[in-house]
């Protein structure tokens, strides 16, 4: 459970970012932290989700005019979707995939499609989504 009540201050600590610090350098760190400690990556250890979802609330109380510590893990992974992924939610279990053209070099896009699928998969069968 997350105790702490959540500053500007330690919420730029827990992002290791600088007070003040830009929209866009928020989310990446945000990106890069979610990722390095998201519960699936983890076995869903007791540590791993803690850590997730301090990140996201560290992210949530920086971006967010309507902050609340009150964040189930559902909503923590709601928002790494969201983020991570740009997809947004239509209603309980399903997602509308926006259509972002990337400039990377991978022109094999089929394998793409297969990774979303999977990890929609994966969450599904852990009634996440």
């Amino acid at each position: 459970m997350i105790t702490m009540v959540f500053t500007n201050q330690n919420a730029c600590d827990i992002l290791g970012l600088p007070v003040g610090a830009d929209l866009n350098l928020i989310s990446t760190k945000y990106k890069q932290l979610a990722i390095k400690w998201h519960p699936e990556k983890h076995k869903y250890s007791t540590e791993s989700e803690q850590k997730f979802k301090q990140v996201t609330l560290a992210y949530k109380k920086l971006t967010s005019a309507e902050f609340s510590q009150d964040l189930s893990m559902t909503d923590c992974l709601a928002l790494f979707q969201q983020i991570v992924f740009n997809r947004t939610a239509t209603n309980g279990t399903r997602y509308n995939y926006s259509d972002s053209s990337d400039n990377s070099d991978d022109d094999d896009d089929s394998d793409d499609s297969d990774d979303e699928q999977h990890l929609d998969n994966k969450f599904n069968k852990k009634g996440i989504f």
